[in-house]
């Protein structure tokens, strides 16, 4: 078997193997510096039942929904910022799927799916894996107009079906160690208000106003993004570069509001930033995690944006994830989440390891600390 040609997108057990790494990669990284994305756009319609390997940065955008998918990119560059933006809905795990739901009609006499990969129960997979998976550094940007829904689907052992996922070089070890950021958006559409947003310098998201009201000089005194470009000043960046500095700077205000709170109650800065940035009508919203990640493993942040809706995370184990799922850093990076409505962590998790901050605002919602008990005798130690 040419190893070369059964990548799976799986960077454990077998795949684990830095000799199977080694094979399926270039050493010599082919797309270094090359400034043209894979494109693969549905302009007035959905994309489906689709799998993409991509060793360069990409754009996956359609106007209408993304479901049923399995996306394993690939950046190169830390300036690199891959894109999945859709007009109404991402599913990513959807064993309902229109065109799956066909395809797997043995009436007519179609058959889809592996019969040796099944899930825990027993079932027969009906459906991709549902990953949005990033090897490398710079950013990925997950945009819903509508909901972003990951899906019930249980996690497969060999490490995919996890959900948003960011992994710096577990499955290329030619990559730098540093895995990308994750920014993930529901509620944002295009810059005229409807369609897919493609980016945040083209979303409906008012970057222009909210720079030259927090950002005049051009300068951010902390600023993660900026420190991995090796560039104090967003001066000579691009459009979408400068709009996720002013992405940090965002929820950075929102925590100085916060802090100045505890002693004034006035969250009035916090607000001001929110119509600054958001207005004061959008598109509603959610986003639910269910059995799955938003995690990275080598040091990306996490920002996560619902300005007219809430965040679920696991509500059950539906699917019966391999470890508990949730909003998760393991390598240090931040985690930020706005949301207008509820924050419900249910039996999952939001948290970091090896360093890094949390902010969490809800505007006018809950932040529901989660359903397992408040207190226990003994913790046992965290598992990755």
């Amino acid at each position: 078997v040419n190893l070369a040609l059964t990548e799976t997108g799986s960077y454990s057990g077998l795949a684990s193997s830095i000799n199977v790494k080694s094979a399926l990669h270039s050493s010599g990284l082919l797309h270094l510096g090359d400034t043209n994305p894979v494109r693969f756009y549905a302009t007035g319609g959905d994309i489906t039942g689709f799998t993409l390997f991509s060793s360069k940065f990409s754009r996956i955008i359609a106007s209408r929904d993304i479901t049923d998918i399995a996306l394993y990119i690939q950046n190169t560059d830390e300036g690199n910022i891959s894109t999945v933006s859709a007009g109404r809905d991402i599913i990513a795990y959807n064993e309902n799927a229109e065109i799956r739901t066909l395809a797997g009609d043995a009436n007519q006499g179609n058959a889809i799916g592996d019969p040796e990969q099944t899930t825990v129960d027993g079932r027969k997979i009906t459906a991709l894996a549902g990953d949005i998976q990033i090897s490398g550094p710079g950013v990925v940007e997950v945009f819903a107009g509508r909901n972003l829904d990951l899906g019930t689907g249980a996690n497969f052992s060999d490490g995919t079906g996890t959900g948003i996922t960011s992994i710096g070089n577990q499955r290329n070890p030619f990559l730098s160690f540093t895995g990308a950021d994750i920014i993930a958006m529901a509620g944002v559409t295009g810059a005229d208000g409807s369609g897919p947003a493609l980016g945040l310098a083209s979303s409906s998201m008012d970057f222009d106003a909210f720079a030259e009201e927090y950002l005049s000089d051009g300068t951010v005194s902390d600023s993660d993004y900026l420190d991995k470009l090796g560039v104090s000043t967003i001066t000579g960046l691009s459009a979408e570069q400068q709009a996720i500095v002013a992405l940090e700077v965002f929820y950075t205000t929102l925590r100085d509001a916060g802090r100045a709170a505890t002693e004034s109650g006035d969250y009035s800065a916090g607000f001001a930033a929110i119509e600054t940035l958001f207005g004061t009508d959008g598109a509603d919203g959610v986003i639910r995690t269910r059995s799955r990640d938003i995690r990275t493993t080598s040091g990306g942040s996490i920002s996560i944006g619902v300005p007219t809706g809430s965040l679920t995370l696991a509500e059950t184990l539906t699917g019966n994830p391999l470890t508990p799922p949730g909003i998760v850093t393991e390598f240090g990076g931040s985690i930020n989440t706005f949301t207008d409505g509820d924050v419900d962590i249910g039996l999952s998790r939001i948290f970091t390891l090896r360093g890094g901050d949390i902010v969490m605002w809800s505007s006018t919602g809950d932040i529901a600390a989660g359903s397992a008990p408040k207190t226990v005798v003994t913790a046992p130690p965290t598992r990755v």
